[in-house]
């Protein structure tokens, strides 16, 4: 049976792996042999590396989730959202190389980019429900795309950035949640605006399949009557 232990073996083996060389060169035989643990360990724990992966973004968002400043509670959501975010690059700093790696990877490869940027949008919305930043719905799904794309830019500058401040990361930070609140603003609006529209249709779509229904067992009835004579 897999451990939690054996799997933190081989996602660590995975980054490690990736802080030497490029993502298309590291394939399971050497994570495994990083990790020390055999092939059929590796497979009884992950059935892709975007499992190992997924499985390491686990593992950041709890360490986040953990450092939640419960103080913060009262401050505006871009602030809250903010310090989370500052968080979450701290937890992810031991490991910029493997991080840098695999956004050169992403920057050839469209589809292993989707795949990340669906590990990121999922991780997300996490960090919206830690800052209780939106309400399920359109500006949900909204919001953790367009936070994990936001957060992409950031982890580039974040990664090129030598001072220990960090003071082009944070600014760049800044930015994007300036941005995102903004747009978030304008689509809570349409949402607002579509929301009696999409109310009216169902009511007119169950009319219309009540109406239908009752054709169907008016259809019937006949039927029924000469069978029984």
């Amino acid at each position: 049976m897999p451990t939690d232990k054996t799997r933190s073996k081989i996602c660590r083996a995975y980054l490690e792996c990736l802080a030497t060389a490029p993502v298309e060169q590291v394939g399971f035989a050497e994570i495994a042999e990083g990790a020390q643990v055999s092939l059929s360990e590796v497979r009884a724990c992950f059935s892709r590396r975007s499992d190992i992966l997924a499985w390491y973004y686990t593992q950041v968002d709890q360490q986040v989730l953990a450092q939640i400043d419960a103080d913060l509670a009262g401050e505006p959501v871009r602030e809250q959202l903010f310090d989370c975010l500052m968080n979450r690059l701290d937890a992810l700093s031991a490991d910029s190389a493997a991080l840098l790696a695999l956004d050169t990877a992403a920057c050839k490869d469209p589809v292993f980019a989707g795949t990340l940027l669906s590990l990121e949008t999922r991780s997300m919305h996490w960090m919206l429900d830690a800052c209780a930043a939106a309400r399920e719905g359109i500006v949900r799904q909204v919001a953790a795309r367009g936070l994990a794309l936001g957060f992409v830019q950031v982890m580039r500058v974040w990664l090129q950035e030598d001072d220990e401040a960090k003071p082009r990361t944070m600014s760049e930070l800044d930015r994007v949640l300036r941005r995102g609140e903004n747009m978030l603003s304008r689509v809570a609006r349409v949402e607002a605006c579509l929301q009696p529209v999409a109310v009216k249709s169902f009511r007119l779509a169950s009319c219309v399949a009540g109406a239908m229904a009752a054709g169907r067992r008016k259809r019937r009835r006949p039927e029924a009557a000469e069978h029984t004579a």
